[in-house]
């Protein structure tokens, strides 16, 4: 994990809200099944390299079965959910206008429903709430994930590139982000090559324009430099 997450958590972790938090995930898990596991709660900052920062997609809650692997949207596994096949047909259609019909063209762009290709290219796949039992998805609701990411969302206001923030849940969060950063809300389409025209467009400094790539939207194995 890139050293300005680390320091972002350390700073959270001090806070009284994160304390209370972690004792409730301790109380949970004794007697709970608890997803994504301990070690995969980070996942999505895990992944996503900081200085390659670009797109932040913003979902409601994590799934609540095996396969949920820490990053929002996405699922390592057989059977995806709803929202996982939606957000990757979105994709897919913005790439063709439609979604084909031959079958063998979908499994060679979209041969996972892991969504950790987008995340190494500088995609920050981020749940609201990070945590939840596998009876409910909003189990954990309240209990503090909230407050962390609002202030993650504050503390990537601040990146020094404009972001592209994707918003796929009912809330509001445009308020928190200056103007240079492009919001787009659940509503829009095509916010895949949206988002790619908007990375292009940045005025990135000439010791950084080797990052400066769109994002590969499928979900196959890409290379970045």
């Amino acid at each position: 994990m890139n050293k300005e997450w680390i320091d972002f958590i350390n700073q959270e972790v001090q806070k009284d809200y994160m304390k209370n938090l972690k004792s409730f995930l301790d109380r949970e898990r004794q007697s709970k099944s608890v997803y994504p596991d301990s070690n995969l709660t980070f996942n999505n900052l895990v992944h996503c390299p900081y200085d390659r920062l670009k797109v932040v997609i913003i979902g409601d809650a994590p799934f609540t079965q095996v396969g949920n692997d820490g990053l929002a949207f996405s699922f390592n596994g057989y059977n995806p959910p709803e929202e996982t096949s939606t957000i990757i047909y979105e994709a897919f259609r913005d790439y063709f206008g439609a979604w084909p019909n031959n079958i063998e063209v979908r499994k060679k762009l979209f041969p996972t429903s892991s969504l950790l290709e987008w995340a190494k290219q500088g995609v920050l796949l981020l749940n609201m709430i990070n945590t939840c039992t596998d009876q409910n998805r909003f189990a954990h609701k309240g209990m503090g994930w909230e407050t962390f990411n609002i202030e993650l969302l504050r503390f990537l206001n601040e990146y020094h590139l404009p972001l592209v923030i994707v918003n796929k849940t009912p809330e509001n969060y445009k308020g928190l982000f200056q103007q240079k950063h492009l919001y787009l809300d659940n509503k829009e389409e095509k916010w895949c090559s949206k988002a790619n025209d908007f990375i292009r467009a940045r005025k990135v400094p000439v010791t950084e324009q080797h990052l400066q790539l769109k994002i590969n939207w499928t979900t196959k194995t890409c290379i970045t430099n």
